[in-house]
């Protein structure tokens, strides 16, 4: 059993399981359920979000790890468990217990947002230590129930957006693998862009926005609809 203690992290900027595997260059893993790995996760409970790398050889396997992102908002409590440890937080670097033949490693997030509206961007660089150059990138992207900028009785985990503002341009992660349409507005209504996506990512500059705030809607081939409000400052 793991023995981990969670403690509160300060931080700030959520989420879709997807269940796709995703094999390596060498072969000798793969990594389940996927290597980004969005949710949501409920007010007051401690909730885990695994991704594990499965053995494919017939001999062991020894994994290392590093931090590369960690973006938590201030109040929640949240952890990090691998192969064979939980830590008191999230460590920048690390080594996992031997994954042997048949079994599997894991990296872990136990995450309890309590009260606290918000979007955790977590991610790791992971790497079997026979083959470094194979290098894989694990990310989480886990949001509390009213942190995606509108309000649903029962959370629709089938479309779900991440956005992220920095320097002169718009970031969005959707969990639509089909593409999207998106159209982003002032807050007096006008529309100052739209576009249409192919895949569940883009980029969109913003360097011609005037500093304030706008809201970003997203919709499906099926007219599902979902927007979130941003702030532009240059």
């Amino acid at each position: 059993m793991f023995k981990g203690i969670q403690v509160k992290l300060k931080t700030g900027l959520a989420v879709v399981l997807t269940t796709a595997t995703v094999f390596t260059f060498a072969q000798s893993y793969n990594i389940t359920p996927n290597d980004t790995f969005m949710d949501l996760t409920p007010f007051n409970k401690l909730s885990h979000f695994t991704i594990q790398q499965n053995n494919l050889t017939n001999g062991k396997l020894l994994f290392n790890w590093q931090q590369l992102v960690l973006n938590i908002p201030s109040g929640w409590t949240a952890n990090l468990c691998d192969n064979g440890h939980c830590y008191a937080d999230f460590p920048v670097k690390g080594k996992m217990d031997t994954v042997f033949k048949s079994e599997y490693g894991m990296m872990s997030l136990g995450i309890d947002p309590g009260m606290v509206s918000g979007t955790a961007l977590i991610r790791y660089a992971i790497w079997e230590q026979s083959t470094p150059e194979n290098m894989d990138t694990l990310t989480w992207i886990i949001s509390s129930n009213s942190a995606t900028g509108f309000t649903e009785t029962e959370p629709d985990k089938s479309l779900l957006i991440f956005v992220d503002v920095s320097g002169d341009n718009i970031h969005l992660l959707t969990s639509l693998n089909k593409g999207f349409y998106c159209s982003i507005s002032d807050i007096s209504g006008k529309q100052v862009y739209s576009e249409n996506f192919i895949f569940s990512t883009a980029n969109i500059s913003s360097e011609n926005f005037p500093n304030g705030f706008y809201n970003i809607l997203i919709m499906d081939s099926n007219k599902n609809i979902k927007t979130k409000k941003i702030m532009i400052q240059h």
